[in-house]
C-alpha cells in the first residue's frame, strides 16, 4: 500500500496486477475498487453502506466555488457548510453543484465496497457526503487511476467534517 499526501488530505493507494474483472477491459481503462468506513473511538471500522460515491472530473472545491459558495476567509467547503445552516435552498443549490458533472455513480454496498464501472485512466475526484453515526462526512478525494485494476480506502482520515 502506498500513502499519498496531497495537501490535507492523505489517500490510500492499492496498487493490483490486473486481475479477470480487468481482462476483458480495453488496455486504455481503469476499474477502481473502493472501502469506504470510518472507525470511531471504539476503533470498530463502521462501513458506510448504501451511500453514493461520484467519480468526478473537477474537485468539490472547484464546483462549490463555479457555483458562487466564495467568501473571503473561508474555502468553498465551509462556505457551503455555513450556508446549510442558514439555508436550506443554498445547502441544495451546493450540492447540486457538487454532483453536477460525474464520470460514474456508483452506491457501496452493506459492506462499504464498490467497483466503478472502467473508465479512461486520468486524474479524478471521488466525491461522497454522508452522515454517520449523527456525523456529517464529505469525500473529495483526488485519485489518478492507471490501466487495469485500481483500488482506495475512504476513511476518516481523508474525509472532511464540513463545518462552517
Amino acid at each position: 500500500m502506498e500513502r499519498v499526501q496531497t495537501g490535507a488530505t492523505q489517500v490510500s493507494l492499492v496498487a493490483h496486477p490486473p486481475s479477470t474483472a480487468a481482462v476483458g477491459n480495453p488496455a486504455n481503462t481503469a476499474s477502481l475498487s473502493l472501502l469506504a468506513a470510518v472507525s470511531p473511538p471504539s476503533g470498530t471500522p463502521i462501513p458506510v453502506g448504501d451511500a453514493q460515491v461520484f467519480l468526478q472530473n473537477r474537485a468539490v472545491e472547484a464546483s462549490l466555488s463555479g457555483a458562487g459558495f466564495d467568501e473571503a476567509g473561508r474555502s468553498p467547503v465551509q462556505t457551503w457548510a455555513a450556508a446549510c445552516k442558514t439555508s436550506a435552498d443554498a445547502c441544495r443549490a451546493g450540492v447540486r453543484a457538487m454532483m453536477a458533472s460525474p464520470v460514474a455513480v456508483v452506491k457501496t454496498d452493506v459492506g462499504g465496497r464498490l467497483t466503478m464501472p472502467p473508465v479512461p485512466p486520468g486524474h479524478y475526484y471521488l466525491f461522497a457526503f454522508v452522515n454517520v453515526r449523527g456525523r456529517a462526512l464529505l469525500w473529495n478525494v483526488p485519485v489518478d487511476l492507471h490501466p487495469g485494476s485500481n483500488a482506495l480506502v475512504l476513511d476518516g482520515h481523508n474525509a472532511i467534517v464540513p463545518s462552517g
